[in-house]
């Protein structure tokens, strides 16, 4: 069964045939020989070093034993002893094989000896009539020693910390993910427990696993258990930024499209649904895997081997289309994809910062973590290498960072843990993400307090569109909406039957991103005298003229009374108390009849519409203060006839 993520294998590059004529003139050599390499082509590969090694007591210059063993260190990732075996074949014949010293310095660099795999590229590249291909693979390697040693120069600050017996266990923990309030985590644990060689083709028992936060503390983590969990392999899962959707990887799976394919989970209360398959055309014949969702809802990310990629594995994106379904998958192109394997996507909750793991770009070796930054237009940026030591010569992958920014979480097996343990630490500035806030809290009913399943949608003021949309909790009424700093936004939150709440954040200027909004929100049902405080009308200064940023407030309202036909309103304008009486009287009533005018010209027919102003006489908070007038400027509407 595969594992759900890490290198593919790197299959000998130096084979033989049989019929050659070897190295040796040693019978016993060569029957040694060709018996280790049965056990090779069989994968019994210790069994297979000591054929090789016993060929080479029979012969100590056999050259195609010591080869045949630097290539199963290489499988087995002792590159330490695959660079001691290149060594020894240079010191026999290094004509012998053409590529043996580059050989050479990826095992040296792949062990973080770097300036001896730049001395071992410079005797490679001296060698007469080297293809050009194989002369640009080595210069590729030489900027990767340059850089790692730089980088070794100048480490960046990386202080990790277990995260504790609640999450570490026995077992190899990995792939953390985190809703947005940093309230719920979710991981893979391999339960087969044993050393995690991190390699693609790999037998065991992944299941995923989940801890919530109690009293600021992750409580023991547990399997989130069936139907989601199976006795196949569960893992590399991402979990929605409300808490409410799971995707996950699942390999050798009955309804699978090919080896591991991406599903789906809803949370309905504390119950997960039986997972769906997402099926054509993200999962395909190939192999599909670690998946994160933006955090509006509306792109999956995930790395696949499917054809039209840029190498190996790939990162793609799919976005949901109109019917719930997804879009073809797009390749993230040559900006961020190598010819090598690119992987475990992580979009941050701002939409715009993506963390990945890869072994083609320029690193300290195996894969290396990188950050690259969407700008205005879609286009992502060179990504750039996190530094070290947060990566190393080893494989560094499944990086997370919290919606505040600060925090990353990181899966590692370098740190002294029992296995592969989970680990947190303070991300430093340059490479942090934007800043994300967000509102949750619960949707009820004003009148019988029932929980209620609503539509809520998060607007780019500025921008008039919406940049995200959700769906709270049809059992607990839970929703959770991210607020990346820097925009104004409007909040509307709606449901047939009832009238819907408006909301707006001011977050173009925010300063403070210690404290969310924290809102449990009361919809009032469709009834006489109930009213909606329009929090997203705004007009010119001491003027009634409508700003254009009270667009979409203006047509959630069209869209209610068209929605509910019967539905007859009264347009109320209120002001402040600064100034006269007779002045904010005049102030408030054109302003109500800018919205009524606005509607008519928008189709409500005028028999269904009314308006009043109301001055300063029914504030909704105290006028002594900048905040209770701005709470007081405001417009509302009430139903004022149900015919």
């Amino acid at each position: 069964m595969r594992k759900t993520v890490f290198i593919f294998f790197f299959l000998a590059s130096f084979c033989f045939s049989y019929s050659q004529k070897y190295s040796t003139k040693s019978d016993k050599a060569i029957r040694k020989f060709e018996d280790a390499t049965y056990l090779f082509n069989v994968r019994r590969l210790d069994e297979a070093i000591a054929g090789f090694e016993a060929a080479i007591k029979e012969d100590d210059r056999f050259i195609e034993a010591y080869l045949m063993l630097a290539d199963i260190y290489n499988m087995k990732r002792n590159y330490e002893k695959e660079a001691d075996t290149y060594k020894k074949v240079c010191e026999i014949n290094p004509d012998f094989f053409n590529r043996t010293y580059l050989n050479l310095a990826k095992a040296q660099y792949l062990s973080a000896k770097y300036d001896e795999a730049e001395k071992s590229i410079t005797v490679f590249l001296a060698k007469k009539d080297l293809k050009q291909d194989v002369i640009d693979e080595a210069g590729l390697l030489m900027k990767k020693c340059d850089f790692s040693i730089e980088a070794i120069k100048n480490p960046v600050p990386f202080e990790p910390e277990s995260l504790g017996d609640s999450i570490n266990s026995e077992y190899d923990d990995y792939w953390p993910y985190l809703t947005a309030d940093d309230q719920i985590l979710v991981f893979t644990r391999d339960i087969s427990k044993r050393k995690n060689e991190f390699s693609l083709m790999r037998t065991g028992q992944e299941d995923i696993y989940i801890s919530r936060k109690v009293n600021g503390v992750f409580s023991k983590a547990k399997s989130i258990g069936p139907p989601i969990n199976t006795e196949h392999n569960e893992g590399s899962e991402c979990i929605s930024v409300d808490g409410q959707y799971l995707f996950f990887t699942g390999c050798g799976r009955i309804d699978g499209e090919g080896d591991c394919d991406i599903y789906l989970s809803k949370r309905t209360g504390n119950l997960w649904s039986k997972p769906v398959n997402l099926g054509p055309p993200v999962n395909t014949g190939k192999w599909e895997s670690t998946p994160s969702l933006s955090a509006d809802g509306k792109t999956l990310y995930f790395a696949t081997n499917r054809k039209g990629g840029k190498g190996r594995m790939d990162i793609w994106t799919a976005t949901l289309s109109k019917d719930g379904g997804f879009n073809a998958p797009v390749n993230l192109g040559d900006s961020i994809n190598t010819p090598e394997d690119e992987f475990a996507p992580f979009i941050h909750p701002d939409g715009k910062t993506l963390y990945f793991a890869s072994n083609g770009g320029i690193g300290l070796g195996g894969f290396d973590v990188y950050i690259t930054r969407k700008d205005s237009l879609g286009k992502w940026s060179k990504p750039v290498n996190l530094g070290y030591p947060i990566n190393t010569n080893k494989d560094e992958i499944g990086l997370i960072v919290d919606s505040k920014s600060d925090m990353a979480i990181l899966a590692s097996d370098r740190f002294g843990g029992r296995l592969c343990d989970l680990y947190s630490f303070d991300l430093y500035k340059k490479v942090k993400p934007i800043i994300t806030t967000y509102v949750k809290g619960i949707v009820f009913n004003a009148v019988t307090k029932q929980k209620l399943k609503t539509k809520l949608e998060l607007y780019d003021i500025d921008a008039q569109k919406m940049v995200a949309e959700a769906v709270s909790n049809e059992t607990t009424g839970e929703y959770l909406v991210c607020l990346p700093i820097g925009k104004n936004y409007g909040f509307c939150v709606s449901k047939e039957g009832y009238m819907f709440y408006s909301e707006n954040f001011s977050l173009k200027d925010h300063k403070d991103t210690s404290k969310p909004y924290i809102m449990d929100i009361a919809l009032q049902p469709i009834q006489v005298d109930n009213k909606v405080i329009l929090k997203n009308i705004f007009y010119e200064f001491n003027s009634y003229e409508l700003k254009p940023e009270s667009k979409v407030e203006l047509d959630n309202l069209i869209f209610f009374m068209q929605s509910n036909a019967l539905v007859k309103i009264e347009i109320s304008g209120h002001t402040d108390n600064i100034g006269t009486k007779a002045y904010n009287q005049k102030l408030s009533e054109n302003r109500s009849k800018s919205v009524y005018i606005y509607l008519i010209e928008h189709g409500i027919p005028k028999d269904r519409l009314s308006y009043k102003g109301y001055d300063f006489s029914i504030p909704v908070a105290p006028n002594d203060t900048e905040e209770g007038r701005a709470q007081n400027r405001r417009t509302e509407f009430k139903i004022v006839s149900l015919n």
